[in-house]
């Protein structure tokens, strides 16, 4: 049985991982290369892994811990949604192998701002640990906004979508880039 500690250190290795696959991923829509595909799938085994002693660490610690401590409760079950909120980011990042796997043409991604869109992602994930561990309330929002960010990256990356389908004959690959983009946002 670990301690909260041991689950923060866990948690910490997590957020590391999903880290790499994230910028992995955005190199893979910049610069193409079978090697970031490869590193990308094979990293989700211990993503999952990971993920699931995280999970099992933290309703043990919850089991066990007094009652009237609610303080622990609240911050390990925080840690535990984020932990499996991390593991989505992941999975999203091998769907868009998958998706990239389909293209024809992969010049088609320069449709898309795959370097804004990581780095504004990046941002708010290097805030998920100090936003968590020390309880701060500001960097919860900054994190927050980070998603708004995103959000608004994915309408824009949407409309240059729509309006080359509109130009174009051949959609099929813009279909891919269109649900690439839409794995980005998730």
């Amino acid at each position: 049985m670990r301690s909260y500690e041991g689950i923060a250190r866990n948690f910490s290795l997590l957020l590391a991982q999903v880290r790499k696959q994230i910028e992995n991923t955005g190199r893979l829509l910049r610069e193409p290369a079978p090697a970031l595909i490869k590193s990308i799938r094979g990293s989700e085994d211990y993503i999952d892994t990971q993920r699931g002693m995280i999970e099992n660490d933290c309703f043990e610690l919850i089991r066990r811990a007094k009652q009237e401590d609610e303080s622990t409760h609240d911050s390990v079950r925080a840690l535990n949604v984020i932990a499996s909120n991390l593991e989505r980011i992941a999975d999203f990042a091998v769907n868009i192998t998958r998706q990239f796997e389909r293209l024809s043409t992969p010049q088609r991604l320069t449709l898309i701002n795959a370097q804004r869109h990581v780095d504004t992602l990046l941002k708010g994930v290097d805030l998920i640990e100090p936003a968590l561990f020390n309880r701060d309330a500001t960097q919860a929002l900054e994190i927050c906004r980070t998603e708004d960010e995103i959000d608004h990256l994915y309408a824009e990356d949407s409309e240059r979508i729509v309006a080359a389908m509109n130009q174009s004959r051949d959609v099929a690959d813009l279909v891919t880039v269109l649900f690439i983009t839409h794995y980005r946002e998730r």
